[in-house]
């Protein structure tokens, strides 16, 4: 037993916790003699007590105590995420005009939340004169495409390449000098960032000597033709009325793949949300002043505010609200804090709540010895922004009035992006996602899964992880060696600045022991010359139509099939024989042969594919021929 007067640093306190842990009765012959007047005996049961206590408590935490523990892992509480978009103007523009950021729009003849623009927006008017995609060697007008609905293509050229210019031709009435316009870009599948291993998009305009002149890029909400939004341009107009102005856009890297459907100038770029200002408040001198606002009461009556749930936006600094007091004969800003009894008697701070439903907000100054008191008197300006969340997103179609105009104006797609404010579940999904998105990929499943799962702006069709191999040696450098065999969206579509961009993703998750590679498949050219006989009634055009579709099908990288081949697997002339001899229609196949990329026979009738590469189809008239059948 140990007495009452040994140092506690005798004490294994932690051998104390695993018995007291215990279910069994424990015995600590040492230093007790197991009975209830030795305080040896007290001690365990004060340690099970308390142990059992804990783990109690652990899984009946508080919703407080959870919100700090999720803030100690940086995931912060957010207000309310805006929706965004564009709308575009339904008649043309009959002048300039300046378009003032925070300029209200309201929805004509729906139940819709208002609109404000995100951005003083210039408009002219100009329409677009000509599109054209211009390479190396051709040059691809592309102006019927750009007027017609949902009829997409690609701005750099498809494959993508580092040579292609987007060549955009604007006229009409532009003041001479620096000039300011606005252009609205529809992509046809937006993806959700990509970040700068993509590159970026680079503007230039043809100046009246033929050569090219800056254009400074004041606004892009299409984050460099990755998602629809606006690009407002700033460049030097051409004197005169009607003249056009040329401007050419390039991709940083050949890396970045957008399809586009639209570009139509005088685009506004909008978000949901609500700039509001209750009146003024005055300070009452008094310890723990308290405003109320509600903020329904704020809003125009022309509004269907009361259909949505509005809650403070959240800013690139917080909550958007703006608290200042009279300070002698200049307002002060006052600062956000959590909790005032943290706060001296000069802190010019206060506490802000505000119920989850939307109907009231707080705002709680100090009582002279946590925090400032504002002094009688003194004006308090509130100034705030809040926003309807996920019900701020709003389908396309929708007209517009902007306040102060007559102009009607339309989204012809989604608002959207809106996201409600935070709660318990939201911030520990959000922290879940962190931990996902951040943990090292240890397995090659996991690495392929995170390559697929990269911004739709990569357009990554396929991933395959190679284990122990590099890209033209027999032996990699290192047996720690991992090759991701990437293929993209299209049609064999892959270069190096894309391949790199996907590394740079990538490799800050994989393990530092190991050596990261990123590769494209090498593609096997094969052809099939094919003879076959059409049964009895059908028509031969239509089923050598049918076998070509079978072929393109399996063989192509475009194809449903094809996309899906295994990296690896041979191509047999038995094989294609069955695909065909399937097919309706198809009474008797007398001839096929696999030709190589020379135009050879494959010998054996079996294209040996490596374990890197895949087959290609290559097609040349008259490989595919259709007899007619015999009508009995």
């Amino acid at each position: 037993m140990i007495p009452l007067s040994a140092p506690i640093d005798d004490v294994d306190f932690d051998a104390l916790v695993e018995i007291a842990r215990s279910n069994l009765p424990s015995l600590a012959p040492e230093w007790t003699d197991y009975n209830e007047s030795d305080p040896g005996i007290t001690l365990l049961e004060l340690l099970a007590w308390v142990a059992d206590s804990q783990i109690y408590s652990i899984g009946r935490d508080r919703i407080d105590e959870r919100m700090q523990m999720a803030s100690l892992l940086g995931i912060a509480s957010e207000g309310a995420r805006t929706a965004a978009g564009a709308v575009y103007p339904r008649a043309p523009v009959g002048g300039h005009q300046l378009v003032r950021a925070g300029t209200r729009l309201t929805s004509v003849g729906a139940c819709a939340p208002r609109l404000e623009v995100e951005t003083g927006t210039p408009l002219w008017p100009v329409e677009i004169a000509a599109v054209t995609v211009e390479t190396g060697e051709s040059s691809v007008d592309h102006t019927a495409t750009n007027r017609q609905a949902r009829a997409a293509y690609a701005p750099f050229g498809d494959p993508p390449s580092s040579d292609a210019v987007l060549r955009v031709t604007l006229r009409g009435v532009l003041d001479a000098g620096m000039v300011s316009v606005s252009l609205g870009f529809e992509i046809d599948e937006d993806s959700d960032g990509g970040g700068d291993a993509l590159g970026d998009i680079l503007v230039s305009q043809i100046a009246p000597d033929g050569g090219e002149a800056e254009v400074v890029v004041e606004t892009d909400t299409t984050s460099g033709l990755r998602r629809s939004g606006v690009m407002i341009l700033r460049f030097r107009a051409a004197a005169g009325a009607g003249a056009e102005q040329i401007l050419l856009f390039r991709s940083a890297r050949d890396a970045l793949v957008p399809r586009l459907l639209r570009i139509t100038t005088n685009a506004l770029p909008v978000v949901q949300r609500a700039t509001l200002a209750p009146p003024p408040f005055a300070g009452t001198g008094r310890p723990g002043q308290r405003i109320v606002i509600d903020p329904l009461r704020l809003f125009e009556p022309d509004e269907a505010a009361e259909a949505q749930t509005w809650r403070l936006m959240q800013g690139e600094s917080g909550l958007a609200i703006d608290v200042r007091v009279q300070d002698g004969t200049r307002l002060r800003a006052w600062t956000r804090v959590d909790d005032l009894r943290e706060a001296g008697p000069e802190d010019d701070c206060y506490v802000l709540t505000e119920k989850a439903d939307g109907s009231r907000i707080e705002i709680l100054f100090g009582n002279g010895i946590n925090g400032r008191r504002p002094p009688l008197g003194a004006q308090i300006l509130v100034a705030m922004t809040l926003s309807a969340g996920a019900g701020g997103d709003m389908a396309a179609g929708i007209e517009w009035q902007l306040n102060g105009g007559r102009t009607r104006w339309r989204n012809w797609e989604r608002i959207a992006g809106g996201k409600d404010a935070d709660d318990l579940g939201d911030r520990l999904s959000r922290l879940r996602i962190r931990l996902r998105d951040e943990r090292t990929l240890a397995t090659s499943a996991q690495i392929e899964a995170a390559a697929l799962n990269l911004s739709r702006a990569y357009g990554v069709r396929r991933a395959t992880i190679l284990e122990g191999w590099e890209p033209g040696r027999r032996r990699p450098a290192s047996a720690a060696t991992r090759t991701l065999l990437v293929t993209r969206e299209g049609d064999a579509t892959e270069t190096e600045d894309w391949r790199r961009a996907i590394a740079r993703e990538l490799s800050p998750r994989i393990a530092l022991t190991e050596r990261f590679l990123v590769a494209s498949p090498n593609w096997r050219v094969v052809r099939v010359r094919v003879r076959a006989v059409a049964a009895a009634g059908r028509v031969p055009a239509d089923i050598a139509e049918a076998i070509r579709a079978e072929l393109a099908d399996r063989l192509l990288p475009t194809g449903g099939r094809g996309a899906q081949w295994p990296l690896g697997q041979d191509v047999t002339a038995m094989a294609v024989g069955g695909w065909i001899r399937r097919l309706a229609g198809v009474a008797a196949l007398t001839d096929l042969v696999l030709l190589d990329a020379r135009g050879q026979p494959v010998e054996g009738g079996i294209l040996r594919v490596a374990r890197n590469e895949l087959p290609r189809l290559a097609v040349q008239e008259g490989d595919v021929r259709v007899d007619p059948g015999r009508v009995r």
